[in-house]
């Protein structure tokens, strides 16, 4: 296959962005691939087109009912999962997780006569 760059011009027809992983199509006999000049085409034979077709139309009735059981699995655990969180929610609610990591409170303002190691002074009891 050849490889064509954006801002080439090239004959009309398909070409498959190899960086974005799109198709884009060229109108009439010649035309400019659009998009950023880094960006790669390779041309696509229509005869190519024309036989992936029905093979990729085949792939998807074979696959749709897994895919849709796969989704119904998801939301119902998702679900499953949010019921969980309500329930123990109400029956402890004031052991709900806190992230805390490396986080320490706001310090007072000391006043302007306390030393940094505390009021208690050494040596003394």
């Amino acid at each position: 296959m050849t490889r064509h760059h954006a801002g080439d011009t090239v004959r009309g027809g398909y070409y498959w962005n190899l960086a974005a992983w799109e198709p884009t199509f060229v109108e009439g006999r010649e035309g400019i691939l659009p998009g950023d000049p880094l960006a790669t085409f390779a041309r696509l034979p229509a005869l190519l087109l024309l036989g992936a077709a029905p093979i990729l139309g085949g792939l998807l009735v074979v696959f749709l009912p897994f895919i849709g059981i796969a989704l119904f699995v998801q939301h119902v655990g998702r679900a499953a999962i949010e019921a969980g969180t309500h329930a123990v929610e109400r029956v402890a609610p004031a052991r709900k997780p806190r992230v805390a990591f490396g986080h320490t409170a706001p310090r007072e303002p000391r006043p302007s006569g306390e030393k940094v190691g505390g009021s208690r002074q050494r040596g003394t009891r």
